[in-house]
């Protein structure tokens, strides 16, 4: 090929080109290129057309929940493992019994500390009344004495007038009958008469009416000493009961037998509560494979949380999540192919649609939620499904959708 230069002061004129004709490995080497782009082309735009759809493995599961408030003491078995129904999964330490337990020794000690307290200050209360109450008997001991000695002496006194009186009226007769003895060595013109008291001399009637007088008075006042040795003894007695119930009385006026007797319901509430079971072992209620736990051991969970899920391996299915504007390529009953990750190729049929669809986050943008979206069960059907962990991304497409090639 030949190419003209144009000079200056040169008229342009038409470049000849001298063309020689293209060998044909070159043209099939152009045919291939654009077969190969166009093969990669179709690929692409059949991986990442609107007919793909991610759905995950799913299964029949068992939610292991405690059912209460726990933390979890040991784990039994490990993620992977077969169970059957029956099999100990992990044991439960119940943490509201444990709380319970807490709580009850606290408010058992703060009532050993209340206690403690009101029986010190009743024990100060206590030695203040019995002090006051022993002065007061010591000093109605010292009355009581007193008037006991005042008695001695008045009995002693009445003894002595009784006495006194005794002698006046033996001395009164005996003037008397000296007086009829001697009438009989007189002879009388007249029948002697007996003297009575009124015709005895003023020295004698004056004499018993003093004794008289006197043992009267002894006798009144010995009375009113045995009368006041009496109330003293009543005192005495008082105050001695007095001093025997003080320390019931005073325990009583600040609580103590009131505290003392919740600290014994507290200790039988205790006691009930050590006598309950502080462990729980979960068992499994079916066939399945462990999955990953939510949890380890030590940790605390609630009553509706899910420690676990034991996966059913003879009733898996795929959970799809797809827009609902797909929903014509997805009817219900009708087939889908599956591509899972090892490149086996099986089918799956669409369950019942669920009534409603959710505003659900999807695959690609878990903050978008604008479309709604809908969740599919992919049942299995055909040839078996290949064994792939639970949760593993499977591709769904509409049947009749074209595959790409696998080796």
């Amino acid at each position: 090929m030949t190419v003209e230069t144009i000079t200056d002061g040169e008229q342009a004129t038409p470049t000849q080109v001298s063309s020689l004709p293209v060998s044909p490995r070159r043209i099939l080497g152009f045919a291939g290129g654009a077969l190969l782009a166009g093969i990669v082309i179709v690929v692409g735009w059949n991986r990442f057309s609107t007919d793909r759809q991610i759905g995950y493995l799913h299964s029949a599961t068992e939610s292991v929940t405690a059912g209460r408030q726990a933390r979890i003491t040991n784990l039994l078995v490990q993620s992977g493992q077969s169970v059957k129904p029956g099999t100990p999964l992990l044991v439960l330490k119940d943490a509201s019994l444990e709380a319970a337990r807490t709580n009850q020794q606290n408010a058992l000690a703060a009532l050993e500390a209340e206690l403690r307290q009101s029986q010190a200050r009743a024990a100060v209360e206590i030695e203040d009344r019995k002090a006051k109450l022993q002065a007061e008997i010591f000093e109605a001991q010292l009355k009581q004495a007193g008037f006991e000695e005042k008695r001695f002496d008045q009995r002693l006194s009445l003894f002595a007038a009784e006495n006194r009186v005794m002698v006046a009226e033996a001395e009164a007769r005996l003037s008397e009958d000296q007086l009829v003895a001697a009438g009989d060595d007189i002879v009388f013109p007249f029948e002697p008469l007996t003297m009575s008291a009124k015709s005895q001399p003023k020295r004698v009637q004056r004499d018993l009416l003093m004794d008289l007088r006197e043992r009267e008075s002894m006798r009144n006042k010995l009375e009113a000493s045995e009368a006041q040795v009496s109330l003293c003894e009543e005192r005495l007695n008082s105050l001695k009961k007095q001093l025997e119930n003080v320390p019931a009385q005073i325990n009583e006026a600040f609580g103590v037998n009131v505290i003392q007797t919740r600290i014994q319901s507290a200790q039988l509430a205790l006691a009930r509560l050590d006598a309950e079971a502080p462990t729980l072992t979960v068992t499994a209620k079916r066939h399945g494979t462990v999955g990953v736990f939510n949890k380890g051991r030590g940790e605390l969970i609630g009553p509706m949380d899910i420690v676990v899920e034991i996966f059913d391996p003879d009733q898996p299915y795929i959970m799809l999540e797809t827009d609902t504007s797909q929903l014509a390529k997805y009817p219900a009953k009708s087939t889908v192919e599956l591509l899972f990750p090892c490149g086996s190729v099986r089918q799956g049929r669409i369950s019942e649609l669920p009534p409603q669809a959710a505003s659900l986050p999807g695959p690609r943008d878990p903050l978008t939620a604008s479309s709604g979206r809908i969740r599919l069960r992919v049942q299995p059907a055909g040839q078996i499904w290949p064994t792939v962990p639970f949760g593993t991304h499977i591709e769904v497409r509409p049947q009749g959708v074209t595959q790409p090639v696998r080796p």
